[in-house]
């Protein structure tokens, strides 16, 4: 008897795990983490996620899709990591969740890299290729 074949969504190339994010590479280039259920996210779990990100996609700079829609908590060492590392490892960052305190935690991380929140996925990675475009 064969066994079935599981083929990855659409739009996805490759999936990996971190003890926060689902990480996969979609369309265009664009690396999305998909943040998972009850995950508790603080700066090391960030770090985690930014090593296996460039560790297996080898890109520094990257157009990243954040799907927090997930129920998750997020620590103020991770905000305030990211509000100073961003610019590091991305050209933007886009974050899918109609949870207003994700809205709240984009302002605050904005700087020199552009970040902003969607209900939509498609919206997010149609404003990620327009900034891709000016690169």
């Amino acid at each position: 008897m064969e066994k079935p074949t599981i083929k990855p969504a659409a739009k996805t190339m490759t999936q990996h795990a971190t003890r926060s994010h689902k990480i996969s590479q979609i369309d265009h280039g664009i690396i999305k983490w998909q943040v998972l259920p009850d995950a508790h996210i603080g700066s090391a779990e960030l770090k985690e996620s930014e090593k296996a990100t460039v560790a297996i996609y080898k890109t520094q700079k990257k157009l990243l899709l954040i799907d927090a829609s997930n129920f998750h908590t997020l620590t103020p060492d991770a905000t305030e990591f990211m509000k100073k590392n961003n610019h590091k490892s991305r050209i933007a960052t886009a974050i899918v969740s109609s949870n207003i305190s994700q809205k709240i935690t984009a302002k605050f991380i904005s700087g020199k890299c552009p970040v902003k929140t969607f209900v939509s996925e498609n919206e997010a990675v149609k404003w990620l290729l327009s900034l891709k475009r000016k690169v």
